[in-house]
């Protein structure tokens, strides 16, 4: 069993700029079916900077990297992004709220990046109310929920997915021809300094089947997607071969921005905060939902792995989203396999839970990891996907028979809990504020790119 002892915490406050002191505490490790050994993930004070998550991107923007004591995970706060370079276009409201005067059958918040980043913007310090001022444009248009009010499961309920993507591009193509017809800043850089959500699983992908000419009508757009598949997938490629994708269209790196998937805040979990008892978990369904390629097969790669070979202590379960959070909050791994995308929203949870999220990215940028304002090296585990059934369970066993590496897992994860938080409270040291370096990132980059255009 693995467990925190009661002691109580005590936490030292030395922060000389970015060093944190933290008292250690004291773990009692027994694992399951290996020698039932103890281990002690610290016996001693330990002192260590913060990772320079900013690394790259500093020297760009000037970011400055800051402690915020009091907080529980001292989690690092980014400044240093400009104010007043986002123009934020007051578009129709048949683009914005009156989407909600629709029902969404499913998923009715999982997708509402956008709705929630315009309503953080038009509080933000980042704003100008001057669009000669500015050097990015934000387009407005709440696609994520208009999709879920397009489609559904069952016919009978309304329109296959298809039809619905088909009504959403149409919406994405209304919204970017306003821009077009009712501003002159989109024809002066084809859309290269303009930035708009598109939040549903694959990203821009899937308005590429359905829109007469993708290219000409999303131009150079900079998106904002959870979709950072380096290879072009999509469903519209599904329903018309003919028309896959092509040159990065549905995610250019280094241009767009890629995001976690939105969730509501939760609360936070640190690593040692609770009794860790479960030693790795799985929380998914194995079973086939939309197809032999749902999950790209890992789903039922794992379940047979763990059939065959289940790790000691560990548990293979579905359960409901409530029951899944409290489970990710007493295991120390949590297996998050791919989806209809290799992003997943338990991913994410995994990580407020502070459980350290076994990955499967392949060909994938992360949020954040292009820019390097994360390193996800520090926090998760991600492996192959060849490594499922031959190293899996040994590479788990490896890190929780090395306390050190353990608990500089736990660590990392500690420290960017917060930041992957979407918390308006927190502006400069949550998800946010990370979106808004990249932003700034590509608005210094657009003085030099304009001129060559």
């Amino acid at each position: 069993m693995i467990m925190s002892c009661k002691v109580p915490l005590l936490v030292y406050c030395f922060v000389p700029v970015t060093v944190l002191l933290l008292d250690c505490l004291h773990i009692a490790v027994s694992r399951p079916g290996l020698n039932g050994s103890l281990g002690l993930l610290c016996g001693q004070k330990d002192s260590r900077p913060f990772a320079d998550v900013t690394k790259a991107a500093g020297d760009v923007v000037g970011v400055a990297l800051e402690t915020r004591q009091g907080s529980a995970g001292n989690a690092p706060e980014l400044a240093g992004y400009p104010d007043g370079f986002v123009y934020v276009y007051a578009m129709p409201k048949r683009f914005t709220d009156h989407v909600f005067n629709r029902t969404a059958a499913y998923h009715d918040t999982q997708y509402d990046t956008d709705v929630h980043l315009h309503r953080f913007l038009l509080t933000s310090r980042v704003r100008t109310l001057n669009p000669e001022a500015a050097s990015l444009f934000y387009i407005p248009m709440y696609l994520g929920y208009y999709l879920n009010t397009q489609w559904s499961f069952e016919k009978e309920d309304g329109a296959p997915f298809k039809e619905g993507v088909a009504h959403a591009s149409r919406f994405v193509s209304d919204a970017l021809d306003h821009v077009r017809t009712s501003w002159p800043f989109w024809n002066r850089t084809n859309g290269a300094d303009h930035v708009a959500v598109f939040g549903y699983d694959n990203g821009r992908c899937d308005a590429y089947g359905f829109l007469k000419d993708a290219r000409r009508e999303v131009g150079q757009l900079i998106s904002i997607q959870a979709n950072g598949d380096l290879v072009a997938r999509s469903w519209a490629h599904q329903y018309d071969p003919d028309r896959a994708p092509d040159d990065f269209f549905c995610h250019a790196p280094g241009r767009d921005v890629v995001v976690p998937m939105w969730l509501k805040p939760n609360r936070i979990v640190r690593p040692l905060e609770s009794n860790r008892s479960i030693p790795l978990l799985y929380r998914f369904s194995a079973r086939d939902q939309h197809g032999a390629r749902y999950g790209h097969e890992i789903r039922k790669e794992l379940h047979e792995q763990w059939v065959r070979d289940p790790f000691p202590g560990s548990d293979f379960a579905a359960r409901t989203a409530e029951e899944t959070l409290a489970d990710m909050s007493r295991a120390v791994f949590c297996v998050t396999p791919p989806g209809n995308t290799q992003d997943t929203a338990r991913f994410w949870k995994a990580i407020s839970m502070g459980c350290i999220p076994v990955s499967f990215f392949r060909a994938f940028d992360r949020p954040f990891e292009r820019s390097r304002l994360l390193d996800y090296d520090t926090f998760t585990v991600n492996l192959e996907t060849d490594d499922i059934t031959g190293r899996l369970n040994d590479v788990i066993r490896a890190i929780l028979d090395d306390p050190a590496r353990l608990r500089t897992l736990q660590d990392g994860l500690a420290r960017v809990q917060e930041l992957l938080q979407y918390d308006k409270t927190t502006e400069s040291g949550s998800c946010y504020g990370l979106i808004l370096k990249e932003l700034a990132i590509r608005a210094t980059g657009r003085g030099a790119a304009s001129k060559n255009m």
